[in-house]
């Protein structure tokens, strides 16, 4: 029988092709907890952009990935390169998780930070507000 409908991709090359750009995306994430631990926000900014990039290939394959999934789900190659696909999903949901648990307690000590800076700052207001100047002469006269 011919089939009426011409496959226009490969299965299994349109799956390789998300398990190869969400491997890159879980790079990229797993780069991100280094960033986020040296406060390096001009490269994690660089890293936030790249991952935009490569989640913009991954949506633009999801048709192909639908129509695939849906004509070849016995297959069992596809199977197995869905699975491996979805433990690299799992593994970036992780890191994702543990990068914002991290970058959330930077922020709160950084803020943290700004309050005592504050505090310090009306401490030593305070301070001085009811301190005397001594001028020269005064040091001067008492010796």
């Amino acid at each position: 029988m011919i089939n009426a409908k011409p496959q226009m991709f490969n299965p299994e090359q349109v799956i390789n092709e998300q398990k190869h750009l969400l491997a890159q995306f879980l790079q990229l994430t797993r780069a991100q907890a280094q960033l986020i631990a040296a406060d390096d926000t001009d490269d994690l900014m660089q890293n936030l952009e790249l991952r935009a990039q490569v989640m913009d290939k991954v949506n633009a394959l999801r048709p192909e990935l639908a129509a695939v999934l849906a004509e070849h789900a016995d297959d069992p190659a596809v199977r197995d390169l869905k699975e491996q696909t979805v433990e690299i999903l799992r593994e970036i949901s992780e890191t994702d998780e543990k990068n914002r648990a991290a970058a959330r307690g930077r922020m709160e000590f950084f803020q943290a930070e700004i309050r005592r800076v504050g505090d310090t700052r009306k401490g030593v207001g305070a301070y001085i507000k009811g301190a005397q100047v001594f001028g020269a002469e005064i040091i001067d006269e008492c010796q």
